[in-house]
């Protein structure tokens, strides 16, 4: 094929799919219930926290059992001494610098 008729070819698809997409977006939209605005002000001390929990905490949930993934746990405790290590060796400088080991 020409270069010519690829590039038409993708101008095509991607004015289609601009297209798409705001229609996509405006449907979900509509399926968002009208009381689920999270900036309507409840008028209780921390009343949009508390809602703001209830309606995320089946995500929360998941994130938090997804942490315990073995991946995600090694993850963590690398970056922690990757940090740590840092840490120890500047403290180590400076006190060698000041005098005070």
């Amino acid at each position: 094929m020409k270069p010519n008729k690829v590039k038409i070819k993708q101008m095509i698809y991607f004015n289609k799919l601009i297209k798409i997409i705001p229609a996509a977006l405006l449907q979900e939209e509509a399926k968002r219930p009208p009381d689920d605005d999270p900036l309507i002000r409840t008028k209780r001390p921390f009343g949009g926290l508390i809602r703001d929990m209830k309606r995320r905490w089946p995500k929360y949930k998941s994130d938090i059992t997804d942490g315990f993934n073995f991946q995600c746990v090694a993850a963590s405790i690398f970056i922690y001494f990757a940090a740590l290590s840092g840490a120890i060796t500047f403290g180590g400088l400076m006190g060698m610098l000041l005098g005070k080991i």
